[in-house]
């Protein structure tokens, strides 16, 4: 009987650590996950502020013709 218990203990045990172990796997991509997704949010601010400030000075350009 107590080896029987033992034995159950034992099993739980086991399937704890299994979904332990599952959810810092999970943990561990989603991290991975989200540092990828910042650096590509990073990326497109980048360009952005760059496309900004090509936008501006082909403003300044074309503000130096006149139209008729």
């Amino acid at each position: 009987m107590k080896k029987q218990i033992a034995l159950n203990i034992s099993q739980a045990l086991e399937k704890v650590k299994i979904v332990a172990d599952n959810s810092v796997k999970s943990s561990q991509e989603s991290s991975a996950s989200t540092q990828e997704q910042l650096a590509t949010m990073e990326e497109v601010s980048s360009s952005a502020q760059s496309l900004s400030f090509l936008a501006e000075e082909l403003q300044q350009s074309i503000s130096k013709f006149q139209t008729r």
